[in-house]
């Protein structure tokens, strides 16, 4: 283990009594250690989980804000009585929300995404080809939104069924809007339709040149 010259003792806080115990302790060793002390809270924004409409995420954004400057004056206070001489700070940190990129496959039924694949069992059955597929429909994502962090998956399985799963812990889930029936056009695909009912988070439906308006 390397020990840096300098550096403060850090704790993290969350709000609950456990971690204002921690603070004192932090604050006690930084005081006998002759060090600075550094407070830090994280928060997750937008919150997983949780389904926020468009006209209320300033002021959830605004709440949660507040809410972390109170967790660490808090904990500033507390450090402060413990050790009153040892120079401290505090810190917030908002994390972003992360990418989830599934593909789905049931090995009977294509999507737009592998509607240009060979329509033979090798393909629909290959694993590293579905991987593929899904490689080659994020492409250049990540070199435009560098701080997103994406997650790949791949899952063998009904594509309605597992995003449904997946929108328990999502803020959001984003899907398109065409149909691979016989009514195509106007209407939603048979998944749009079924997570719209079933999903336990907002659904985005894109349509056809709203990929454009976003990205110029």
């Amino acid at each position: 283990m390397t020990i840096r010259a300098g550096a403060p003792v850090v704790v993290g806080v969350d709000g609950s009594q456990s971690s204002l115990d921690a603070v004192t302790l932090a604050a006690a060793e930084a005081a006998l250690r002759g060090r600075s002390l550094r407070i830090v809270h994280a928060y997750a924004w937008p919150p997983v989980g949780v389904g926020l409409a468009p006209e209320t995420a300033p002021a959830a954004l605004d709440a949660c804000r507040g809410q972390a400057e109170e967790i660490v004056r808090a904990a500033g206070e507390v450090a402060g009585k413990t050790a009153p001489d040892v120079a401290t700070t505090t810190q917030i940190r908002r994390g972003p929300a992360g990418l989830v990129a599934l593909h789905a496959w049931d090995g009977n039924s294509g999507t737009e995404l592998n509607d240009d694949l060979p329509m033979t069992p090798e393909s629909w059955s290959a694993e590293d080809e579905e991987k593929r597929v899904l490689a080659e429909a994020l492409a250049g994502v990540a070199d435009r939104y560098p701080d997103v962090r994406i997650r790949r998956c791949v899952l063998r399985g009904s594509p309605r069924r597992l995003l449904v799963d997946h929108s328990l812990t999502a803020q959001l889930v984003v899907v398109g809007d065409r149909g691979h029936g016989v009514f195509t056009g106007p209407l939603l695909g048979s998944v749009s339709q079924y997570l719209i009912h079933r999903a336990s988070c907002p659904i985005a439906v894109v349509r056809p040149g709203m990929v454009a308006a976003v990205t110029g």
